[in-house]
This record gives C-alpha cells, structure tokens and sequence, in this order.
C-alpha cells in the first residue's frame, strides 16, 4: 500500500472524526436536536481501512475431509462452528480450521484461519463463531459481529452478522475462505447508569464500521463494510431513535429522552419521582435501510431519590494493631479483642443533609486475658470481676458535601458512646504473702470518626470499605 494512499485514507478518517467530535461537544452543551439518522451521512463514498498484518497461529488446527454430502467441523477450542451443505462442495475436501490472533481492528477473542484458504464456494457454508461475556466490554452482544480478512490484509465486517444472545453465537454465511473474527462493529455507553430524580444520563452509539452506502475499491458486496481502527471510531450515522420502556421519546414516569446530532447521542432526564419499578430500560435503535442493518441496544437506568439510603458496619480488631492486644481493665488487663456495631445514615444529595439512625451495638469479645507485661516476675495474682466493651455507641452526628470537588464527595461520621472497664485485683509479692489491690472500673466517653467518599459508590448494591488504621473497618452499603 503506498504512504499516498494511507495519507489520504488517514486525511478522510480524520475530517470524519473531528466532525462526530465537535457534535458530542455540543450535545455536552446542551445544545441539540432533533432529525432524521442519515441527516450528517457522508456523501463521498468510503475506502477500505488501512490493512493489518495476518494472524499468527496460536492453538491447535483440525481438519477433516467432507464430501458432497456435507458435514461439519469444530475448532479445537469449541470456539468456531464450520457447517458445509450438501451441494457445497463436489468432491472430498479437506477443511481445516487453524486459531490465530485476532488482528481485527476491535477485534475481541480468538480469530481463525479457514483453509483450503482462497477456495470458494457456489452454495454458502455457514461460520458461527461463539462470544464471551468478557467480550461483551464497551459493547451489547447487539454491537458485535463476524469480519474477515482478505488477501490484501484488509478486514470487512459482515453486516449480515445473526447474533443469537441465547446461545452467544454470531453466524455468517460465506462463499469464500480466510481468517474469521469476532469484532465491536458498534459500541454503546453506557450499558448500565444510575440517574437521580430529574437527573441526567448521556448515551451514544459508536460506530466501529465506515458507515457508508458504497466503497471505493471495496468487494462490492451489500453485507459488508469496512472496520476502521479504535482511534477512527465515531458516533454512528444511522441511529435515530430513542425510546424509554418502549415509549419513544418517554415520559414523565420513566423518565424522557432527547437526540442531540448526530442522533446516535442522546440524554435521559430522569422522572421527577422514582417509579415502581425503580429500573427503566433506554434504547437506541440503528437502522441502515441501504444495507438492511436494524440494531436495539439496550441499557439499564436505575432511578434513585435524593436521598441516599447507607448501611454502616464498624469491625473493630485488635489484631490489626501491633501487638495484637490492647489494656481492657484499669489493673492493666491486656487481650485480644474485637467489636462491632451497624447503624443507618441518610445522606440528602440535595441539601448536603447527614442522619445517623438504628445504631446497633455488640457485645464486645475478648480473647486470651491476661495481666498486665510482667518480665521481672513483680505480680504474682491478676482478676478482673466484669466484662469489658469497647465502645456502647448512644449518638451518632453527620455531615455531607454532596459536590464533588476534586472528584470527591466527602461524608463524615461521628458515634458518641462510651467505654466500659471492669474492675480487678492485682498482687504483689511481699513479706506477709501476695498483697492484693483492687482496682474499680468505670464506664468513659468514647467516640469513633470516619470520613468516606459517597462518590465511589456508582449505584444501589455498591459498597466501598474504610480502614482507619486504629483497628477499625468501616463499611458502607448502599441500600436505596
């Protein structure tokens, strides 16, 4: 390929680029509209992108021979399906299929060689090759496709792609051999949000594939289309419609949606109260008349009041502490101990109003007591006459900044309580025996403080944890 023709290519890519771009940062703006999918198509016919270099082989080939009859053959892996009808061929033919990397631009998985490579055939064989839910990153399975590569190094993408999400397959048919992979011929952000009440969600649709009618220097087939690389993908031309729970455009009770241009961006403004159920469904819908394409890409929205419901658990754990023990007991009493206690907080996103509520205490647990250090052998007696708790928390304070301020959204907690000591003996050698000295116990004003960032927690379900370094573990979950 010359660097003439890979300038130009590169110069096109780029005017197309810069164009999808500046629309997303006017949608950012808040300046949209409305209007047909094909409304910012490109008139100037598309070239295939830029070739890539073949595959290299990396697992086991298989091959077997298949006549007139027909047949068919399973990659080693499982990965890929071959299915010859009868009529496919006239005579044995020895098919194989050989894995290699996927050099597809956004290519995801395992790619394969089909060989006899080059051989073609009047009656389609069928391709299907199986997909990963780890494939499914950035992308609804709706968004993935088959793709090839010809002679030249260049990848088409095979527009006629049957994705059956039941059993994550994508079956093509094809009249002709070479390397098959699976690749993102669109992508959709973002596939799960939260949004709170008459708060805001943006989506687009991106196009992984030149989204033009016809191509110059192309193989002239209506199904295929050239993939573009990561760098060149952009928001899709052909979608233009956006529904909520099925309803175009919305409603009041879900929750609106409104294109921006090109239409494949788009904001959700979610309802004004949170609906029953509380998760809503938004979605895209592509359409391609000129090559027969039609796409749903869903997404979930689940809508969330102003205020954020949080389960709070504190672990307290001497083991955690150097030494592994701290002093229980006014006589020096030392063991191993831990504690906990839960409680609610209620944060206004709105307002930046805190409340800590339904404080639960434990009861304090202690492990291997004993008297206090005693390298020179001075105690010779040690007891203590009650239980010791670490804190018995009685109020709770709050504070919340809801703006985020240097990507933070800061929540401080305070519980107020107190420290129970249980009283005990200690004796001493001396002439007359081992002296004893009572020690009283007492109850103290203890607190415990901690400070986390709400804004690491994305949605309801999501739980972030906060050591404090003094023994404590704090974590927070976010129920509603």
């Amino acid at each position: 390929m010359s660097s003439q023709w890979t300038s130009a290519w590169r110069d096109k890519g780029r005017g197309w680029y810069a164009g999808g771009l500046v629309a997303g940062l006017i949608l950012a703006s808040g300046v949209g509209c409305g209007g047909g999918s094909d409304v910012n198509a490109p008139e100037d016919p598309g070239s295939p992108s830029p070739p890539t270099a073949k595959g290299a082989p990396n697992g086991q080939a298989v091959t077997k021979t298949i006549g007139a009859e027909g047949g068919t053959l399973v990659s080693a892996d499982a990965g890929l399906t071959l299915t010859v009808p009868a009529g496919a061929v006239s005579q044995p033919t020895e098919f194989g299929i050989q894995p290699v990397t996927n050099e597809a631009y956004n290519g995801v998985g395992q790619a394969y060689q089909l060989t006899p490579e080059g051989q073609t055939f009047t009656t389609p064989v069928q391709v299907s090759l199986g997909y990963s839910e780890e494939d499914l990153v950035g992308t609804p399975a709706a968004g993935l496709g088959v793709a090839y590569q010809d002679a030249d190094g260049h990848w088409w993408a095979m527009l006629s792609t049957v994705v059956d999400e039941a059993h994550h397959t994508l079956t093509v048919p094809t009249t002709h051999f070479s390397s098959y992979a699976t690749a993102r011929f669109w992508q959709f952000f973002p596939k799960e949000a939260s949004a709170r009440v008459n708060g805001t969600v943006h989506f687009s649709v991106i196009a992984c594939v030149e989204e033009h009618d016809v191509f110059e220097g192309g193989p002239g087939e209506d199904d295929l289309s050239s993939l573009v690389p990561d760098t060149l993908c952009v928001p899709s031309i052909r979608t233009g419609r956006w529904l909520v729970n099925n309803q175009e455009g919305g409603n009041g009770t879900a929750g609106t949606i409104a294109a921006g241009s090109p239409t494949s961006q788009a904001v959700f403004t979610g309802p004004a109260r949170v609906p029953s159920p509380r998760t809503v469904t938004v979605t895209g819908l592509l359409t391609w008349e000129a090559r027969g394409v039609t796409k749903r890409f869903d997404a979930a929205v689940t809508i969330i009041g102003d205020t954020t419901k949080l389960h709070l658990t504190g672990v307290f754990d001497t083991g955690a502490l150097q030494g592994g023990e701290i002093v229980v007991s006014p006589n020096g009493g030392m063991a191993h101990v831990t504690d906990k206690f839960e409680a609610d907080l209620a944060l206004n996103e709105a307002t930046g109003g805190a409340k800590v509520s339904e404080i639960t205490n434990f009861v304090t647990q202690m492990s291997g007591l004993h008297g206090p250090p005693d390298p020179l052998g001075i105690y010779c007696f040690f007891s203590v006459d009650g239980s010791y708790e670490h804190i018995t928390a009685t109020t709770g304070e709050a504070t919340f900044n809801p703006a985020v301020e240097s990507g933070r959204a800061d929540a401080s907690v305070t519980l107020k309580g107190v420290a129970t000591y249980p009283g005990g003996d200690l004796g001493s050698p001396t002439d007359n025996g081992c002296e004893k000295v009572h020690y009283d116990g007492g109850a103290f004003d203890t607190r415990v403080d901690f400070t986390f960032d709400r804004s690491r927690m994305t949605e309801p379900g999501s739980s972030i944890t906060v050591n404090d370094g003094a023994g404590w573990t704090y974590t927070i979950e976010w129920r509603e």
